[in-house]
């Protein structure tokens, strides 16, 4: 059974690299971080992007064969770029769904910090430091 959440970043990336329109929101909506097992993937499609570059499954596959070709998440670039499961109406969705996972893991990625910190009797104005910094750097999150 696949994961739900590789699989909305899977449907995410089959639905860019297949729609320009749906790649300007995916790329300007959505980072790197938000992205687990396929942040390779959209690194490359982002750069691409950004770069004034055309994203299609064999221009990407061409540009980033070297990374592409070594993806550790259960398919291959092929299966991924072409599994589109849903229609471009639930996109918004998706978008969302991705950056909350991103929240939460950065969520519990500060509370090993904290954790950790405690644990190593840091100092109280230290353990401070870890949270005001993951504070600002969700309030700041696009």
């Amino acid at each position: 059974m696949i994961d739900k959440d590789f699989q909305c970043e899977r449907d995410l990336i089959a639905l860019a690299v297949d729609d320009e329109k749906i790649l300007a929101k995916v790329c300007t909506e959505l980072k790197e971080e938000d992205f687990c097992d396929l942040k390779k993937i959209f690194s490359c499609i982002n750069e691409m992007y950004q770069t004034g570059k055309k994203v299609d499954t064999v221009s990407l596959w061409t540009t980033y064969k070297d990374i592409l070709s070594k993806l550790d998440c259960g398919m291959n670039y092929t299966e991924i770029v072409t599994a589109k499961r849903f229609d471009n109406k639930g996109l918004v969705a998706m978008i969302e769904r991705l950056k909350e996972l991103s929240r939460k893991r950065k969520i519990i990625r500060t509370m090993v910090d904290v954790k950790t910190a405690l644990n190593d009797n840091k100092k109280s104005d230290e353990v401070m430091g870890i949270l005001e910094e993951a504070v600002i750097q969700n309030t700041s999150y696009g």
